[in-house]
């Protein structure tokens, strides 16, 4: 968990999903802190390769819609910015 807390502490991997792969299942009690520190899958062994992929590429897409949002809206708060701007130099004028 202390890893995970470690990469959302930082601006630069806030938003990088960790699977934690573990080979204990037993302790729920590690499942919960695992998912508290930010962790977005837990996966135990013996586990699937195709199914840890096929998470890892879902994960990635995710991020990528998301990062794209952001740059939507940083985007058209800029605009919204410059339209202000212009408007209070015309009044000014």
């Amino acid at each position: 968990p202390e890893t995970a807390r470690l990469i959302r502490a930082r601006r630069r991997t806030a938003h990088v999903p960790v699977i934690f792969v573990t080979a204990r299942d037993d302790d729920r009690r590690r499942l919960t802190m695992a998912y508290q520190s930010g962790a977005v899958d837990y996966v135990t062994k013996p586990y699937d390769a195709d199914a840890l992929r096929g998470k890892v590429a879902a994960f990635v897409e995710l991020h990528r819609r998301s990062a794209d949002a952001r740059a939507v809206e940083r985007r058209r708060f800029a605009d919204l910015a410059a339209r202000g701007e212009a408007r209070l130099h015309a009044v000014l004028e």
